[in-house]
């Protein structure tokens, strides 16, 4: 004959309440057997079976089960616990992610957006507006005919590859920090560089203008991550490029601000070096002002425009600086070693530059000539060669 337990037995062996049990058995979701009807002694009696299934509607409700889907799953005959918990575990992993995401998110905007409203709903106009330069650009419109152009078979293979990317970001484990995120990009960066066009050509705000404009890239991101995750992959794309960025100009920074405060000619030099830099890895080289064209290439950046979107970004480095968080997130392994005083001074100088020099150049043809020949943007690390 079957061991039979009774209700304190359970209750001491499993830890769950007296009157949970009654709940339950109200419910229909754990009915105990009784001893007799009518007679005195009528009590519960639960079998090790019941033990077993109490075990999994526990477990369940750690998971964040409700009682009715516990019901529904334990009842179906095909009913296996690991698998439920396995994909129970992937939504939670997801939901997580997605809080962190939203808290980055936040200080994303708030260090590159105007309007915080706005800028949480459709992500930083300034971003937005220095990308209009990249949209009348051959290479961009190549890009964007290129993925207009791919056959429906063409399109689902890049698309294949493209969906396990975003699945890996909203599932990626999060003890790896920051560096989980560079992953992801370098993963992005190489199936950007497949399919769409090359990374550093562009820039990083070719990129951005892409997805900015509700390409299909776009909506194949949000069909497979949700609907935040276009402005997340923006996000960990923008942090990963300016943190690489912040690496490169560091030198040009600590050498600029040193030569401010005694030979302000050298500084503005120095300091062009550094404009070079950030301009060339935004895409926009090809848009400052050459005086010895006919004409100048796309619209156009004069040397105000050049200074000016440097500073910009150099800006958004001012803020990673000021944000211990930030700073601590995304450099643990301590490859930034940019002076937060030196950074400050330079924007500073630059600020006074632009202000007390609108629109004047006068031997900005050849010092830009020169900054692109004797300084172009190297990544530190090609971003993703680490993931083949």
């Amino acid at each position: 004959m079957e061991e039979l337990l009774s209700v304190r037995e359970v209750v001491r062996m499993t830890g769950v309440s007296e009157k949970v049990l009654y709940d339950y058995d109200k419910r229909g979701l754990l009915k105990a057997a009784r001893t007799g009807e009518n007679v005195a002694n009528n009590r519960k009696k639960y079998t090790w079976k019941d033990i077993d299934r109490l075990k999994a509607i526990v477990v369940m409700r750690e998971f964040g089960f409700s009682l009715d889907e516990i019901g529904g799953i334990l009842d179906d005959p095909d009913f296996d616990l690991e698998s439920v918990l396995d994909k129970r575990t992937r939504e939670l992993t997801r939901k997580a992610n997605r809080m962190r995401d939203l808290l980055l998110f936040t200080k994303f905007v708030r260090l590159a957006g105007a309007d915080f409203f706005e800028a949480m709903a459709v992500g930083p106009e300034p971003i937005n507006d220095a990308a209009d330069f990249l949209r009348d650009t051959p290479l961009y419109r190549n890009a964007l005919r290129r993925i207009a152009n791919y056959s429906p078979s063409e399109l689902a293979d890049a698309f294949t590859d493209l969906d396990r990317i975003i699945e890996c970001m909203v599932q990626r484990n999060d003890s790896l920090g920051f560096a989980g995120i560079e992953l992801i990009v370098g993963k992005f960066t190489q199936w950007w560089e497949t399919y769409v066009g090359s990374f550093d050509d562009m820039g990083y705000l070719g990129f951005w203008a892409i997805f900015e404009d509700g390409s299909i890239v776009a909506s194949e991101v949000e069909a497979i991550g949700g609907e935040a995750a276009c402005g997340n992959l923006q996000m960990f794309v923008f942090f990963v490029w300016l943190k690489d960025l912040m690496v490169q100009v560091e030198e040009g920074v600590a050498e600029t601000a040193a030569l401010v405060d005694t030979d302000v000619a050298e500084a503005l030099e120095k300091f062009q070096y550094v404009c070079a830099r950030v301009v060339i890895a935004l895409g926009l080289w090809d848009f400052i002002w050459d005086e010895d064209a006919d004409e100048p290439a796309g619209t156009g950046l004069d040397v105000l425009d050049f200074a000016g979107t440097a500073c910009q970004f150099l800006g958004y480095m001012k803020g990673v600086m000021e944000d211990e968080e930030l700073h601590s997130f995304l450099n643990p392994g301590d490859a930034i070693d940019l002076n937060p005083a030196d950074l400050e001074k330079v924007i500073a100088f630059a600020e006074l530059v632009l202000k007390d020099d609108e629109g004047s150049d006068e031997d900005g043809g050849d010092s830009e000539s020169n900054a692109e020949d004797t300084c172009p943007y190297v990544p530190r690390r090609r971003i993703g060669a680490e993931c083949k």
